[in-house]
């Protein structure tokens, strides 16, 4: 997988609440809207769809593209249009494949900024210096063990060294990153509440929905145990408490023996914590993009990494 799936795959599956948070003013299509706030409305819609077996429309995948609904919003493409550029090719394809969905092809690849020092912090001084002209010298003397500085390799440029506070939040991202990429499944949590949603569920779905629950626990006891550098310490505080509140609205879902037992209130409830356990991520994401700390594809804190389009 390229470094540019890896970093959306990561983003948008392990906290699908970002696309929920951004879709949150979308009404449902099949919907008459009532008279209330557009996230009332939106909140109310899933809740029905879930208790008549449909997942919320969080997890939708509308036009059938390969794409969610809440992912379309992030590429920024038409969720009701497989093929929102009119290409020839659905935009799950496209995404898939590192290519623009906004773009027709063929020529819209999409790519990530490189952080090779040679290609990024050049000196502007060298960028079109014109090549000295090559002047004669004579024989050299095959005893003079000297070496000749017109042919000798120069010195490599070496990227300027990030302040202590930047290596300090820079860590604190890899350490971030690392615990939030592995401490919940996001694959086994969409398919634990897809198989709960059914009309006839399997006898291990509830308790598969209250590990993924306990999952979240673990995960804040983890993101406790980190030491947030002051920058950052008001937005870590928010990140757990987001997640705690997701993973006690997952087990209270889960504690009920079927999904049409559940009120509307609960999967309002449920819906809410996705939706500020995601905006919480994504703001501690546009901080590390504002401080300018750019994370690599191999480190752990690319997860925070907004691409560019």
């Amino acid at each position: 997988m390229s470094p540019l799936k890896g970093v959306i795959a990561v983003l948008i599956l392990l906290l699908f609440g970002v696309g929920a948070y951004l879709t949150r003013e979308r009404g449902s299509e099949n919907t008459t809207p009532p008279e209330s706030s557009p996230s009332t409305e939106t909140s109310t819609t899933d809740a029905r769809s879930a208790k008549n077996g449909v997942l919320p429309s969080a997890l939708n995948d509308t036009d059938r593209d390969g794409l969610k609904d809440f992912e379309e919003t992030l590429w920024k493409t038409d969720p009701a249009n497989p093929d929102t550029d009119g290409d020839g090719s659905t935009d799950g394809e496209e995404v898939q494949n590192d290519r623009n969905p906004l773009k027709k092809g063929p020529n819209d690849r999409l790519s990530l900024p490189s952080y090779r020092p040679e290609e990024n912090q050049l000196p502007l001084s060298t960028a079109k210096q014109p090549a000295p002209k090559k002047t004669s010298s004579p024989p050299k003397d095959p005893t003079d063990n000297t070496s000749d500085p017109t042919t000798s390799t120069p010195p490599p440029i070496s990227k300027p060294p990030e302040s202590p506070e930047k290596i300090a939040l820079r860590a604190y991202g890899n350490e971030t990153g690392g615990i939030l990429k592995t401490s919940v499944n996001s694959d086994a949590e969409t398919s634990a509440f897809k198989e709960f949603l059914k009309e006839k569920p399997s006898d291990t779905a509830q308790a598969e929905l209250e590990q993924i629950g306990n999952d979240y626990g673990r995960r804040v006891d983890l993101l406790n145990a980190i030491s947030a550098p002051s920058a950052v310490q008001i937005l870590h505080a928010e990140l757990i408490s987001r997640n705690r509140e997701q993973g006690e609205a997952i087990k209270r879902v889960a504690s009920f023996a079927k999904s049409s037992d559940i009120s509307i209130a609960e999967w309002n409830r449920y819906t809410e914590q996705v939706t500020a356990s995601g905006k919480a991520f994504f703001t501690l994401a546009l901080f590390f993009k504002e401080q300018g700390i750019v994370f690599s594809s191999h480190e752990e804190g690319s997860i925070f990494t907004i691409p560019s389009f």
